[in-house]
């Protein structure tokens, strides 16, 4: 009766010696990674509240860096803060 299992490169190919390298090279790789622990509950909202403040600062009517006394009174419109902040904020 035949077993559902995977087979083990022993039994797959026994004198392939680098199947079987590979092969528990990758049991390994797969034990870290069932280790590892992503915190979603802090993730997902973080993420959101970065796109909002992203969303935000990318208003060109409200958030620009003026520098005053380049030609006119008010001053001259250069860059958006989003292009400054974008990365700090990220």
């Amino acid at each position: 009766m035949p077993s559902n299992r995977p087979l083990t490169p022993d039994e797959a190919a026994p004198d392939n010696l680098l199947y079987a390298a590979w092969y528990y090279r990758l049991q390994q790789a797969a034990v870290k990674t069932k280790e590892t622990f992503v915190a979603w509950g802090w993730a997902i909202p973080l993420a959101l509240l970065n796109g909002l403040v992203l969303w935000a600062i990318s208003d060109t009517d409200r958030f620009m860096i003026q520098a005053a006394g380049l030609g006119s009174v008010q001053g001259v419109d250069l860059i958006p803060w989003v292009l400054l902040l974008a990365a700090p904020v990220s």
